[in-house]
């Protein structure tokens, strides 16, 4: 096992102003496995609080990284494990292609300063996925970002929860991404955004764009029996018929969604959301 870092302060790595030109990035992964990036400032100064030339991506993983048991680990469950990714040229993180699939991206401020409240963004992507197999992002702070919080490129069987697009931990700052808070692409399939088990759910809000982008071409609208292809199948959206509660806790919706057994991603699954004053 590589361990770059560690849980405690004396354990921490400052690696920042890397690389003459973008495309360098801070630390690289290639070809590696068992490896693990936990508590480290990447693109900031000791204090984390301000940010260095990092011109290219904070972290760049591409190549074999091992099956679940020895994979590459940025950041982690552990308290302290998550790192500091702020004032990148480039992406803050970066993964590309299936083999990396495996890879955990767990606790980690991107584009966030050390307090998680001070905006030092990457001048792309807060996290870059593309043609990603079985990852999973779980519980990042993703802000302050020059472009989207999370873009997922032709990925499959992810997961993202418990995660912080455009906003700090608590989820009331407006600390938003320029882009859209998630943006997926290409032919992206088996995605989770959120759940129903405590914690699962994400906090998309303050971003520059729309909360959940599909296609990158704004709003999807629906189309007659869901005929169109794409992200999610470009799933029709449901058209409500009414939604009435009690004013605590219970909530009746009504509602049809218009498509073929042949053009749905089945089962569907309908969730709802709280959006702020904006609509996100």
């Amino acid at each position: 096992r590589v361990t770059i870092g560690g849980t405690e302060a004396g354990a921490r790595n400052v690696i920042s102003g890397n690389g003459i030109a973008a495309g360098i990035p801070d630390i690289a992964v290639s070809g590696s496995s068992d490896t693990v990036i936990r508590g480290n400032y990447i693109g900031t100064d000791a204090s984390g609080l301000r940010a260095l030339d990092s011109p290219g991506d904070g972290i760049f993983v591409r190549g074999f990284v091992g099956t679940p048991d020895e994979r590459t680990v940025i950041g982690g469950p552990e308290p302290g494990a998550g790192n500091v990714i702020a004032g990148h040229g480039d992406d803050g993180i970066s993964l590309l292609g299936p083999n990396v699939g495996n890879t955990l991206i767990q606790n980690n401020l991107i584009g966030l300063d050390a307090t998680g409240t001070g905006v030092l963004g990457n001048l792309d992507d807060g996290i870059a996925l593309q043609a990603v197999e079985g990852m999973r992002n779980l519980g990042n702070v993703i802000a302050g970002n020059d472009d989207n919080g999370i873009v997922a490129d032709a990925i499959v069987d992810a997961d993202g929860l418990g995660n912080r697009s455009g906003t700090d931990a608590g989820g009331t700052l407006p600390l938003g991404n320029t882009e859209n808070g998630i943006l997926l692409r290409g032919a992206a399939e088996r995605v989770r955004i959120g759940g129903t088990e405590s914690g699962d759910a994400n906090v998309i809000a303050f971003n520059g764009g729309l909360g959940i982008d599909l296609a990158d071409d704004g709003a999807t609208p629906n189309d007659v029996g869901d005929a169109d292809e794409g992200p999610n199948r470009l799933q029709n959206t449901p058209d409500l018929a009414s939604a009435t509660g009690d004013g605590t806790s219970t909530l009746n919706v009504r509602y049809t969604v218009d498509t073929a057994p042949a053009n749905a991603v089945s089962p569907l699954t309908v969730a709802f959301y709280l959006a702020d004053a904006e609509g996100e």
